[in-house]
C-alpha cells in the first residue's frame, strides 16, 4: 500500500499503516501519526507560495500547513524552489509586478515567513532555485551525516554550499539564514 499524496497526507506530515484482523478477516488503512521530521522534494512557485504535487491536481502551501504542522513535527525539509524565502533579500523575484526584481522587504509576507508560523522548529529549503533532480538526494544524505556534528541549520547551509546549491536557506529559533552567492573572477595572465 502506497499512501496517496494529497492535501490530507501533506497536512498529516506523517502517517502509519495499521492492519486490523477479526475472525480471519483483515483490512489495512493509514492513520495520521505526525512525524518528527518531514521531507518533501518537488516543484514550487514563489509567486503562488504553493508546492505542486506531481501530476495531481492540487497544490500545498502555508494556509494548508497552518494548524496542522504543530503536533510532533520538529524539522521540515522542502527540497523545492523558493518556499523558504523571507523578504527576498537577494532580489530574485519581482514582488510588486513592475517587471524588475526588488531587494529587501516590501509589504508582502513571503512563503518562508508564513511557514515559520506553522509550528516546526526548523524549516530547511531554498529561497529561490532548488538543486536539480538527483542532487537533492546527495544533499540530504550528506546532511544526515553531518548535522550531528555541525547542528541542523549550519550543516544544511554547509552541505548545500559544498554542492553549489547557492539558494539554500533555513529558518530556526534564532532567525532566518541564507547563502549569498558570489562570482569568483579569475584573471589569467598570458
Amino acid at each position: 500500500m502506497i499512501p496517496p499524496v494529497n492535501i490530507a497526507f501533506m497536512q498529516a506530515a506523517g502517517i502509519e499503516k495499521i492492519t486490523a484482523t477479526y475472525e480471519g478477516l483483515s483490512d489495512t488503512a493509514f492513520v495520521k501519526n505526525q512525524a518528527d521530521w518531514f521531507y518533501y522534494s518537488g516543484h514550487a512557485l514563489h509567486s503562488l507560495e504553493r508546492m505542486m504535487m506531481g501530476d495531481t491536481s492540487f497544490s500545498f502551501g502555508p494556509p494548508e500547513a497552518n494548524t496542522h504542522w504543530n503536533e510532533d513535527l520538529q524539522i521540515v525539509i522542502l527540497a523545492t524552489c523558493s518556499m523558504i524565502d523571507v523578504n527576498d533579500y537577494l532580489g530574485y523575484f519581482d514582488d510588486d509586478g513592475d517587471g524588475t526584481p526588488e531587494v529587501g522587504p516590501v509589504s508582502k509576507i513571503f512563503p518562508g515567513e508564513k511557514l515559520a508560523n506553522t509550528g516546526p522548529k526548523y524549516l530547511l529549503g531554498y529561497n529561490a532555485k532548488s538543486p536539480g533532480k538527483g542532487m537533492d538526494t546527495i544533499i540530504i544524505n550528506e546532511w544526515l551525516g553531518s548535522y550531528p556534528a555541525l547542528g541542523i541549520t549550519k550543516a544544511w547551509l554547509k552541505v548545500n554550499a559544498d554542492h553549489d546549491a547557492v539558494y539554500a536557506s533555513a529558518i530556526d529559533e534564532r532567525g532566518y539564514w541564507y547563502l549569498i552567492p558570489y562570482l569568483l573572477a579569475v584573471t589569467l595572465a598570458h
